[in-house]
This record gives C-alpha cells, structure tokens and sequence, in this order.
C-alpha cells in the first residue's frame, strides 16, 4: 500500500515521525473491518526519510481473532525500512461484559485561552532566568491571566509547595562513555484556565525560549501547522522529572467523521512539540537555543487509544513530562483528555539526545569571553574618544566664558566712561 508522504520541512529535510506514525497506522485501518478499532501503536523509528521522496508503506496481517486482530506496518524508502509499528485492534461491536471503568482524571482548566498573555511563557528562559522568576528555593508554576478590570496582563507565580526547589544546576549531567548524555531518575493536575482564554502564540514564545530560531519548527508559522496549540502553564522544580506542561490542542473542522480518520490525527499530534519537555526540563544542560544539543532523535513512540469517539477538531487537554533519562537516551511521557475529563489516550516517546562534551563547552564559552572582551575593549575605546570629546567642548566652553568675561568687563568700562561724561556734562 502506498500513501503519499507529508512533510512540513523543505529540501531533504527528514519526515516529521508524526506523519510516519498517523499514516501507517491509517494504512493498518485500511486492511481491517470497520467494526475494529485501534487501541495500540507501539513503533520504532529506524532511519531519517527523506521528504521528497515516496514512502511505501507495507501492511502484514500478523493475527486474526474474533475481537482483536494486530498488524506491522513497515515503512520504505527505496530499499530502507525507516519505520515499523505494531497496531492492534479490538472489536467494537462484541460484548465483553463487565469491565473495570476508571482514569486519570484531567487537570483543571478554569480559564479561557483568549485570557492568557500570548507572550506568557516569553521569561521562560534555558538558563538564569528560571531562577530570576522566584527566590531560588521553591518550586512554581508560571503562567499569566488576565485581569477582568482594565484586560491587563498579570503574573502569578504559584508556590504549591514550600519544601521543592527550582532546578537551577546541572547534578544530573553526567559525562560517560557514551559522551555527554541527560542522566536523572523519577522519585511522581489543577489547571485553571479554557482554550478560548489562551493567546495564541504562548506555544511559539515557550519555543523561542529553548530552540534556534533556524530550527525547522521555528520557521513555521501557526497558520503552517495543522493543529492549533494552546499553551496553559509550566510548571518547574528542583529535578527535571519534576516538570510538567499543560494546554489544549485541536484540528480546525474535518470533514469526515470517521473514527480512524480522528485518531490518526491524535496519533500526528501525539508526536508534535513532543521533545519540549525534555528541553524545558533542562535548561542548563541543553543551553541557551538548545545549543549544547549535538544529537536528537526518536527512537520508540507508544500509544494508547482510550476513546475511539474522541473528535481531533474539537478542545483536547494535553499534559506532557519527562520521567527518565540515562545512558544517552530520555523518556517523555503524556496524557490526554477531552473537556469533560475522559481519557483519550496516553503516550510515551524513547529519543536519543546526546550533548556537547564540558570541553567544547569551556571552548565556546572562552570563545564568548573573547569576544566580548573585543567588545569591550571597543567600547572603552569609544569611551574615551568621547571622553575627549567633552573635554575639547569643556575647553571651547572655556574659552566662551573668558571671552564673555572679557566683554562684560569692557562693558562696565564703556558704562563707567560714558557716567563720568554725564557727570562732567553736567
């Protein structure tokens, strides 16, 4: 089965993986009955793919039950695997009696997307400015609303609780030999605010604060992306596990509503923006602009469908963090919900990051250092250029109050001569 290849990127600019996992597992529901549903997508990605070329996307039909079936879809290039998925199916249409009914319930969102400052995650910053946000020893949530007085933007900075501290070193860098890799372990919503109240473009602030403004993503616009994306809050602590970033997402209206065609979507979305929290959670390991990142890519990428009737063109809420990371590689996990609190799906994500060694590090800082000193050294060269600038005016100034002293004082000596005249005169 052949589909065409979809890419945001130009030239030969790797396939966004989220277009990987949502087509093969639209082809996996091309090859089974309409009474079966996916629950599952569990992937791999093997190899860039190149976005001017076509993809072929292979189904094998690995088991047929009665109520659920499984299929691998693999993904080609020319002669090249670039990805593999395993989907599974479950009937919708059999009884399987009685069942267990529970979830995670969604974080509360109490306020509308157009209320939150498109700029509200603009101070958010890969380094110190994390810091200057609180007093250095206790975790927040950072997010802007607006006031209902006068439409002012207000920033609240949340304690919700006093015994956690921001991460503002770098304890869980480790340099092995793997090279220079993210190395933490995990120790464990109430979010106020609606999609309509959010700005938006406090998802692209939030980007601009970690990535390159030559990266890809940051060449798109909102009007480039197929979703719109609603960002609510961040929340940051002393470990990097202890991150946590909430919003909203949605299609505009589609024109179908086929419940594989809706998921698909979900599958897309689950991997855009997907490597954010790993970036956000470490500021001072990954730098400024993400500029100490020299390897990053997804390995695995795992979902789990919990509601085949969701609608991608409608709100979802998203709740995004990172739990793991060691050995080179870190572990994102995420939560969706619709509005009314029903699970959607639940995700995880393997990438490959690895970071510049401390050496290239102290090279590039040196190189800063030098650089700056140039300028400085230019600046105090201005300096004193204008310097003596002002002491040339001072003298010239001088000069002025001399010759006006000068004046003044024969212009008493006229007025003395000219009153000694009159007294004779008379």
């Amino acid at each position: 089965m052949m589909l065409s290849p979809l890419t945001l990127h130009q030239d030969s600019r790797p396939v966004f993986g989220g277009f990987l996992v949502s087509q093969a597992l639209s082809a996996a529901c091309a090859t089974v009955p309409d009474t079966f549903l996916p629950y599952s997508s569990q992937s791999s990605f093997l190899a860039p793919s190149n976005g001017n070329e076509k993809i072929v996307y292979r189904v094998e039909r690995t088991w047929e039950g009665r109520n659920r079936l499984n299929r691998v879809v693999n993904a080609s290039q020319s002669a090249t695997c670039v990805y593999t998925a395993i989907v599974s199916f479950q009937s919708a249409t059999d009884s399987i009696g009685n069942t267990l009914e529970y979830g995670v319930p969604k974080p509360v969102l109490g306020q509308l997307p157009e209320d939150i400052d498109p700029n509200a995650i603009q101070a958010l910053q890969p380094q110190s400015s994390i810091s200057a946000l609180s007093n250095g020893n206790e975790k927040f949530t950072y997010r802007v609303k607006k006031t209902l007085a006068d439409g002012s933007w207000v920033t609240n900075v949340i304690h919700p609780s006093p015994n956690a501290r921001v991460y503002t070193d770098i304890s869980g860098i480790v340099t092995s030999s793997i090279s220079n890799t993210i190395d933490f372990r995990v120790p464990r919503p109430a979010l106020d605010r609606p999609p309509e109240d959010i700005g938006p473009d406090a998802i692209e602030a939030l980007q601009s604060s970690m990535l390159n403004g030559s990266s890809p993503i940051m060449q798109q616009s909102a009007e480039d992306r197929p979703l719109e994306w609603k960002l609510h809050s961040v929340e940051m602590g002393e470990r990097p596990t202890e991150f946590r970033v909430r919003g909203y997402f949605r299609s505009s209206p589609l024109s179908t509503e086929s419940c594989t065609t809706h998921l698909a979507a979900f599958a897309y979305a689950s991997d855009e923006f997907f490597f954010g929290p790993v970036f956000a959670a470490n500021p001072m390991a990954v730098g400024k602009g993400a500029r100490n990142v020299t390897i990053c890519t997804s390995l695995t990428h795992n979902v789990s469908f919990h509601d085949s009737d969701a609608k991608i063109d409608e709100w979802a809420i998203v709740e995004r963090e990172t739990t793991w990371g060691s050995a080179g590689r870190v572990m994102v996990q995420q939560k969706m919900w619709d509005m009314d609190g029903k699970m959607i799906l639940s995700s995880s994500q393997e990438a490959l990051i690895r970071l510049k060694e401390a050496e290239t590090e102290v090279k590039e800082v040196k190189t800063e250092v030098k650089k700056f000193g140039t300028e400085v050294k230019e600046a105090e060269a201005e300096l004193k250029e204008a310097e003596a600038e002002v002491k040339e005016v001072a003298a010239e100034v001088k000069e002025v109050e001399a010759e006006v002293k000068e004046a003044e004082a024969k212009a008493k000596t006229y007025e003395d001569l000219s009153v000694a005249l009159r007294n004779k005169a008379t």
